[in-house]
């Protein structure tokens, strides 16, 4: 009985236009490898995610950030403790030096603190533990903004060389019309 009178409602939305369509959108951004060998190296990765079709295609009805994640398989490759920490700044830059980087950027990750020569990957469980409060926020903004920024993933210790493969930016967006 409960359905019967619900479908009048329902044909009333449907000849109206006003069908209500939301779901949620796994957004996947691969990124580079980088190899980082010693503290004066710096690699910036400009992450432009219009060149994604799951983000530009439901990027008109985006209407929030539900969960964000870095993933991929980090390695220490010197025989050292080593500390590694993801950066973000909020335009498309290439900063030289950390210094530049700590002092114009966003701390988004980390750190995540690896042993002599320990290799670890880092799924979304781990990277959820790793991302800051004021990370999080960046980094909804970004996708909610243009969806360009710069990513730096930077060490720290006294001698360190990382390097970091199958990389990836992923989000969760509530997408709705």
């Amino acid at each position: 009985m409960r359905i019967l009178r619900a479908v009048p409602l329902l044909l009333a939305l449907a000849t109206s236009g006003c069908i209500l369509i939301s779901g949620q959108v796994l957004v996947t951004y691969d990124l580079p490898d980088i190899t980082v060998p010693s503290p004066l190296a710096l690699v910036p990765i400009q992450i432009d995610l219009n060149t994604v079709s799951d983000y530009s295609d439901h990027k008109s009805n985006l209407k929030s950030v539900a969960d964000e994640a870095l993933v991929g398989l980090v390695k220490n490759d010197k025989a050292a403790p080593l500390s590694v920490q993801v950066w973000i700044t909020p335009e498309q830059t290439s900063y030289l030096s950390v210094d530049q980087v700590t002092a114009n950027g966003i701390l988004v990750w980390g750190p995540l603190n690896l042993a002599a020569n320990e290799q670890r990957r880092v799924d979304w469980d781990a990277s959820a533990a790793l991302i800051t409060k004021a990370g999080r926020g960046a980094l909804e903004r970004e996708v909610k903004g243009d969806g360009k920024f710069t990513v730096y993933v930077v060490g720290t210790g006294a001698d360190f060389g990382f390097t970091v493969t199958e990389g990836k930016f992923l989000a969760i967006i509530n997408a709705g019309v």
